[in-house]
């Protein structure tokens, strides 16, 4: 049985303050590798709802928002169906909100983070879930 060797190519490109260029092997075609690159701009600021994941239907009366966010000063809050902000906890690198007696129907999430000074500095996308 004949095995040929081949070796992955070596990919040594500059990153642009900013973003990131990501390079994956798709394919080998006749013994040459397929690369695709693009590059991806990462915000200065980012915060993200991770769970529940937008359109989840939770199961359970109780439910632990995870928020990942890479700037925070004064916190992240909370606010669900439009109401009042709330404070998370943070733990783990994580941002949570224990959200209780979620009542049966739709509900909107939307965190922020805010500076030293009160001042919004970013919010998230809005989350739809149900129960």
């Amino acid at each position: 049985m004949f095995k040929k060797s081949l070796t992955k190519p070596d990919v040594k490109e500059s990153k642009p303050i900013g973003s990131v260029k990501e390079t994956k092997l798709v394919d080998r075609v006749m013994g040459k590798y397929v690369l695709n690159t693009r590059e991806i701009t990462k915000p200065k600021n980012y915060i993200v709802i991770d769970h529940p994941v937008n359109n989840e239907k939770l199961n359970y009366h109780h439910y632990a928002i995870r928020i990942g966010a890479n700037w925070t000063s004064d916190g992240v809050e909370i606010c669900i169906n439009n109401g009042e902000w709330q404070k998370c906890r943070h733990s783990v690198g994580y941002w949570w909100y224990d959200w209780p007696h979620i009542p049966a129907g739709e509900h909107t999430i939307v965190a922020r983070s805010k500076d030293e000074k009160g001042k919004v500095v970013i919010k998230s996308t809005i989350i739809k879930c149900r129960f």
